[in-house]
C-alpha cells in the first residue's frame, strides 16, 4: 500500500552477462490499473559492465485510489524480460481513521469496565 503522494519505490538489479561482455539494456516502465488505462510510462537506457543495482521512484500524487500494477519491461540484445508487482493507493486519512477508530473501541472497552465494576461494587 502507498498513501496517496507518497513516492512508490521500486528496486532494480542488473547483472552482467556471464562472458562480461558489456551491454546496453532499456527499462520501460508502466503504471497501469486493472481496467488497463496507463498512468505512466518511462524509458531509460544503460550500459550495464557490472553488476548494479539501484531505486526507482513513482510520485503517486496523481494517481487515483485504487489497484495498480507497476511493470519492468527490460530489453537487451534480443531479449525481452518482465517484471510486475501489484499495490494499492490510499488515502492519506486512512490511518488516521484506523487509529480513531481503535482509540474509540478502547475508550467504549474502558467504560464497560467501569460500569461493570461500578455495578458489582453496588451489588456487594
Amino acid at each position: 500500500m502507498v498513501i496517496q503522494g507518497d513516492n512508490l519505490r521500486t528496486r532494480i538489479c542488473l547483472v552482467p552477462k556471464d562472458d562480461g561482455e558489456k551491454f546496453d539494456v532499456t527499462l520501460n516502465y508502466s503504471i497501469k490499473d486493472y481496467m488497463g488505462n496507463i498512468y505512466l510510462i518511462k524509458k531509460e537506457t544503460f550500459l550495464v559492465e557490472e553488476q548494479m543495482s539501484f531505486e526507482e521512484d513513482f510520485d503517486t500524487e496523481h494517481l487515483p485510489l485504487g489497484d495498480y500494477i507497476v511493470g519492468l519491461e527490460l530489453t537487451y540484445s534480443e531479449e525481452i524480460v518482465t517484471s510486475s508487482a501489484h499495490f494499492k493507493v490510499i488515502k492519506p486519512e486512512i490511518l488516521a481513521d484506523v487509529w480513531i477508530m481503535i482509540a474509540t473501541i478502547g475508550l467504549i472497552v474502558v467504560l464497560i469496565i467501569v460500569v461493570y465494576l461500578g455495578r458489582n461494587k453496588e451489588w456487594k
